[in-house]
């Protein structure tokens, strides 16, 4: 994105909102219902996807494209066929929305997906070492290795999801949406803000008993004047998770984790460590003693508020960096990226990542700088992340010998440089002008990326 003096951009993307709501009595009814046949219609699709495209059937094509649509309708008939068997189980209860039932077997779908793409691997590639080393760690047999596990209860089953169409989602007055079946969801909050935008899909999330959140996803396009001047005031953004930190910029600031914050998070983590490890020992919490219960809820409610705790923090960030810096510029932050990443080898040092990634969640807060820059009509610029480090800002040589060095020299023009500083140079002036970007520099490495798909623009 080469900018001139002025240019008019559109801006396309998603918007989800969070409300509470105001009446659980209501939901608290219909609920229950709406767990027990989320329940059965996934044991069932799941049970029909064992056996035809299970461990035994790898080489069976999973379908895919167009053929999922009418997939999807397929498990949807054999769970209803399956369902009718048992006796003192109403079919028409099953039809409370299929819409929500076509939703939740999309997320199976990939899910199993990803458990056939795990056996795969596990018989064509997997030694005799690395089997042992697996049965060693997870103490279970193979057939269990990425397996999906069946809703044995319907505490299994946490939220419901409603895709629009027709209008059957629609907002009635400033504190009130009308969602399929549930009826009328009052929120605490006003809902003026998607008053006028499209609504995509609505949630309601059951976080504890007699808490429900309500999340509805929007879409927009707009058009956005991009100035010079704002350009200017571009700013680099980097992913650091050593020394408490959490981001650097190209200006040298480093953010990291509020003390009050992380002291907070620690505290709680060891409580939910603690509850856990007792829900585990009874039988993975499927008891339903008095106890039991008890913990269940004292879990629910200490993640849920470590939560709003970890939401707040990042709000008030984002909404800083959005005052502070009109145009933003970060790198891709995928989780699981970078989990596995070189860096994330040693055992102990994937294991200190890993931990960190839950206390953080940088993916969660790039939604919010997403949300946030959306709002107050900002640009947030997303920069594929190959070679940011390894490279030098000043002259673009690409160092592939720089490993784990946290401060380095350029063999090309001696300039002494700092690992994360010069990865938010590189993503600041990479996210102005994608054509000096380092992958664009190696076509015979990275072929398929372009000055189109190098830079994302929300």
């Amino acid at each position: 994105m080469i900018l001139k003096k002025e240019r008019i951009k559109k801006v396309k993307g998603t918007r989800t909102y969070r409300f509470r709501i105001t009446n659980p009595d209501d939901v608290d009814v219909k609920f229950p219902h709406v767990q027990e046949v989320q329940a059965h219609y996934f044991n069932y699709a799941l049970k029909y996807m064992y056996q035809h495209y299970g461990v035994k059937h790898l080489d069976v094509r999973l379908p895919t494209g167009d053929q999922k649509k009418y997939f999807i309708l397929k498990l949807v008939k054999f769970a209803r066929k399956q369902a009718a068997k048992h006796k003192g189980f109403d079919l028409k209860k099953m039809d409370y929305s299929v819409q929500s039932i076509d939703k939740m077997l999309e997320g199976l779908y990939v899910n199993f997906d990803r458990y056939r793409k795990g056996q795969y691997k596990r018989i064509h590639y997997w030694s005799e070492k690395d089997t042992q080393k697996y049965l060693a760690t997870h103490k279970c047999g193979l057939s269990g290795y990425g397996r999906i596990s069946y809703k044995h209860s319907y505490d299994d089953v946490h939220s419901v999801t409603f895709k629009q169409n027709h209008d059957r989602i629609a907002l009635m007055n400033n504190y009130c949406l009308k969602v399929p079946y549930f009826g009328k969801i009052k929120s605490e909050e006003s809902l003026t803000a998607f008053k006028h935008k499209k609504i995509v899909e609505a949630k309601i999330i059951k976080r504890r008993e007699h808490d429900y959140e309500l999340q509805v996803v929007t879409k927009f396009e707009e058009q956005r004047q991009i100035t010079k001047e704002m350009v200017k005031q571009a700013v680099g953004l980097d992913v650091n998770l050593k020394d408490n930190h959490f981001f650097v910029l190209s200006n040298k600031q480093i953010v990291s984790w509020g003390k009050d914050v992380e002291a907070y998070y620690r505290k709680a983590d060891a409580k939910s460590r603690k509850l856990q490890r007792y829900l585990t020992k009874h039988n993975k919490g499927r008891d339903n003693s008095k106890t039991t219960r008890r913990v269940k809820q004292q879990l629910s409610r200490l993640q849920t508020k470590t939560a709003y705790k970890i939401d707040a923090w990042q709000l008030k960030t984002t909404i800083s960096f959005a005052t502070k810096y009109p145009v933003l510029a970060m790198e891709e932050l995928h989780s699981f990226d970078i989990r596995v990443s070189k860096r994330a080898k040693n055992y102990k040092m994937r294991k200190n990542i890993n931990h960190k990634l839950a206390m953080l969640q940088p993916s969660t807060f790039r939604k919010q700088m997403e949300y946030i820059y959306q709002d107050r009509h900002g640009l947030l610029l997303e920069v594929n992340t190959i070679d940011t480090s390894k490279t030098c800002n000043k002259c673009g040589f690409i160092n592939h010998d720089l490993k784990f060095k946290k401060q380095w020299t350029c063999p090309h023009c001696h300039q002494k440089l700092d690992r994360d500083i010069n990865a938010a140079y590189n993503i600041r002036d990479w996210a102005v002008t994608p054509k000096k970007h380092a992958a664009l520099q190696q076509p015979d490495r990275f072929p398929y990326l372009n000055e189109k798909n190098i830079v994302t623009t929300f």
